[in-house]
């Protein structure tokens, strides 16, 4: 059993994210930018309702209506919830995991019960419901049998191993009755009794007690002294014996329960229409059916004291019925990211931009529709097909979408033009322009781009980015000449092929150094990297290419996912066995000059190529030219040099949602890193940012003041790049002295004997140069309150 203390909020302790918006983010804080379209389950206490979506916990003041947010970053243990119910008895939130995990949230704490995630359990660990039948009994069904759980001592009291799934479990006229897929087994609930043997003791309800003698069975509710249960498609009471059927229709199959106080909800699932949603009062009578467009796909609901009703659905947003004769269908709306998946970030000039497309494995489409997203001033903006007209393609009749833009791969912006380029794995680039708010795409029909050889209606890119004149360039995958340049100021297009250098054609991710040479991952077969340069854009005589391999260069596999250039015009190329660094300079085309280099890092005592064995994804470069990977296995921050590992992030030793990174980009001006995972987009707060060849006229401190309840980094923010940094009192004696990570420094409040400094107000100086021992201006002043 592990236990988290949650972070100061609202009922249960939850973290205010209004508090966060106020504040700037501290060196080491994490945040999670999670979606709240679709409502995976919801529960309510007698002050609270609470939505669950995929990977954080919303919670909604039945008072006032503040809301509040759970994730990962500030109190849960897990990501990807299947089920949360509340024992108002034992005051807890009971909150499940896809992966078996559970989570007690209780007097400001969060006490994690590992047990089934990390048990020694064969077969489907799957928690299918949470049934709460008394402040001190609850019974978890799943696909291994039943446990009972004591929320109040943290315990699990039975193991009942059952060799079949089970679906739900209620305590009825001193019976404990169990859902399978073999029909409704039940139990004497006695001292005794021994509820872990399930051969034994168990019976299968059948023939004999007025059921039939082949059926299935998924939902169980106890209201009114009846027991409600489904066989089949059919809901029936259960009481004194007697077996009473209250509905049927063969379009609908039960999928839940649920009851409050006056009256019972049953959840009907339709097999080819919208889903419905059963009323039914304390005499068994059907007195409502809720149904229409504000019910799609739910997984649960329920009625709290006002009457209202409140729905978990897959495909809408929260929502809400005034009452239960379906009254005032409403939308609860939380801002946040249309969707989790992200394939690609770019952040520039106070925006995170997202990507939210992909491939498969065989480099196939997964049509994902959300197009791109745009992250500015703490608000989310979607741009896709159901939001933006260009984005429904060239062919605007709705009964053929063919060429809507889906799949979207590749972003980046370009401060210069405030504009953003996008590209999409099936339908072209996108040219858009922030001042008019106008988007134009590029394809096979009205630029160089060219058809995918195979699939010659789509036009897909790989990747893009802009060389020193301001010039898109732009990978573009399986096409012929495979790639393009786009002359923004005079909206032209060029492209080129590769017949001198194998005619390769399944260009992917692309950067540009400082010399202009294009660096392209090359798919065709894992061939490796390669290296061009246009020379002058009119001569196709002075084009340069090379083909970098592990037979002509040290890169230790062909297999490549990724490319960065580094703040010193080094490329670096992460591979799925490691990374390869290429210091070339202007000699990117002699192989013998440049065949990149392997860095040795020291791990454990041992002597080892950087990352090598690690799959890496994606690699980021900051502030201080620190490179960041992501990996399958989570983040891997190393030195400048690569040859030190820094720092480590996973999914056991961190907030971060999943170990399998797929992008990292970084806010410079901040420092704050962005992670996407399958599991969403997160960012924390590091302790570099970007520095100029000068300090900045406006150097920030944060915390200013520094409290004495604050024992965190105090970061100095604005300096020249890797500048030196003295802090004094004010009258000039030196208590601590550093140097910047690329524009930021970090003290800790302490002097040079690990003592934290008295009240007083202390000054910071800062030079690029430290053989300067007087600086001549303070960048700073700090407030110290012990």
């Amino acid at each position: 059993m592990e236990i988290k203390h949650l972070l100061v909020g609202l009922t249960l302790v939850f973290f205010s994210t209004a508090l966060i918006a106020q504040s700037d983010q501290a060196i080491g804080d994490w945040k999670s930018y999670q979606p709240y379209t679709k409502g995976v389950f919801v529960t309510q206490s007698p002050t609270s309702i609470y939505y669950a979506a995929d990977f954080s916990l919303i919670e909604i003041n039945k008072e006032d209506n503040t809301v509040s947010r759970l994730s990962k970053t500030n109190g849960l243990s897990d990501v990807g919830i299947s089920i949360v119910k509340y024992s108002e008895g034992a005051q807890t939130l009971i909150i499940a995991y896809a992966n078996g995990n559970i989570d007690l949230i209780k007097d400001g704490q969060t006490i994690t019960l590992p047990f089934i995630k990390q048990g020694n359990i064969l077969g489907d660990r799957e928690i299918y419901n949470i049934n709460v039948v008394a402040p001190d009994r609850v019974f978890i069904s799943t696909g291994f049998g039943v446990l009972e759980l004591n929320p109040v001592s943290e315990t699990f009291t039975n193991d009942i191993r059952t060799g079949i799934a089970v679906y739900s479990v209620a305590r009825h006229d001193g019976y404990l009755y169990a859902a399978t897929e073999e029909g409704i087994y039940r139990v004497a609930d006695s001292p005794g009794v021994n509820l872990q043997d399930f051969v034994t003791n168990w019976s299968l309800m059948g023939m004999n007690e007025g059921f039939p003698g082949d059926y299935s069975s998924k939902t169980l509710e106890v209201f009114k002294d009846d027991l409600y249960l489904n066989i089949n498609d059919s809901l029936f009471t259960y009481r004194n014996g007697e077996l009473n059927q209250i509905y049927f229709n063969n379009a609908f199959s039960p999928t839940y329960f649920s009851a409050n106080e006056n009256y019972l909800l049953a959840g009907m699932d339709c097999r080819a229409c919208l889903d419905r949603i059963l009323v039914f009062d304390e005499n068994s009578q059907l007195v409502n059916t809720l149904s229409g467009d504000c019910i799609v796909t739910t997984t649960f609901a329920i009625i709290d004291e006002a009457g209202a009703v409140w729905l978990a659905d897959l495909e809408k947003e929260f929502r809400k019925f005034d009452n239960i004769n379906g009254d005032g269908c409403s939308k609860e709306i939380f801002d946040g990211p249309e969707t989790g998946f992200a394939w690609e970030l770019d952040y520039e000039s106070g925006s995170l931009w997202v990507a939210t497309g992909g491939w498969n494995n065989q480099f196939t489409y997964l049509y994902r529709s959300e197009g791109f997203l745009r992250y500015h001033e703490n608000e989310w903006t979607s741009f896709n097909r159901r939001n933006r007209l260009e984005m429904n393609g060239m062919n605007t009749d709705p009964n053929f979408r063919d060429d809507d833009i889906f799949d979207v791969v590749a972003i980046k912006g370009d401060p210069s033009q405030n504009r953003v380029y996008i590209g999409s794995w099936a339908e072209g680039f996108l040219d858009y322009d922030l001042d008019a708010d106008d988007i134009t795409i590029y394809n096979q029909s009205n630029s160089s781009l060219g058809g995918a050889v195979g699939d010659a209606q789509r036009t897909r890119i790989g990747g893009i980015d802009l060389d020193q004149n301001g010039n898109v360039w732009v990978s573009n995958y399986l096409a012929e000449e495979p790639l393009s340049v786009f002359n923004k100021s005079e909206r032209s297009w060029k492209s080129f092929e590769f017949r001198d250098c194998g005619n390769f054609t399944q260009f992917l991710d692309l950067v540009v150094d400082g010399n202009g040479n294009k660096w392209m991952v090359v798919n065709d077969g894992g061939a490796g990297v390669m290296v061009f340069n246009e020379g002058d854009l009119n001569d196709p005589n002075d084009d340069q290419c090379r083909l970098i391999t592990q037979n002509n260069s040290n890169l230790p596999i062909n297999d490549v996912n990724s490319l960065a250039v580094d703040l010193d015009g080094d490329v670096w190329v992460g591979t799925q066995d490691g990374v390869v660094i290429f210091q070339c300079g202007s000699q990117a085309f002699d192989a013998f000059i440049c065949p990149g280099f392997l860095q040795i890092v020291n791990v454990g005592g041992d002597n080892e190529y950087l990352l090598k064995g690690e799959n890496v994804q994606c690699i980021a470069v900051d502030g201080a030219n620190r490179k960041w990977f992501g990996t399958t296995n989570g983040i891997f921050l190393q030195s400048p040099s690569g040859d030190e590992l820094l720092a480590s992030y996973n999914e056991l030793n961190s907030p971060l949602f999943d170990n399998n990174v797929m992008d990292i980009a970084i806010n410079q001006q901040t420092g704050e890193v962005f992670v996407a995972t399958p599991a969403g987009i997160q960012s924390f707060r590091t302790d570099a940012t970007a520095g100029g060849a000068l300090n900045s006229t406006n150097v920030k401190v944060f915390p200013n003041p520094v409290r004495p309840d604050y024992d965190g980094p105090i970061a100095i923010s604005g300096l020249a790049r890797d500048a030196n940094v003295k802090i004094t009192d004010i009258s000039g004696k030196l208590v601590y002295e550093t140097d910047a990570n690329g524009g930021e420094a970090i003290w800790d409040g302490k002097d040079y004997n690990g003592r934290k400094v008295e009240t007083g107000v202390y000054l910071v100086f800062s030079t690029t140069s430290r053989l300067l021992d007087n600086p001549d201006a303070v960048a700073a002043k700090i407030l110290f309150v012990k």
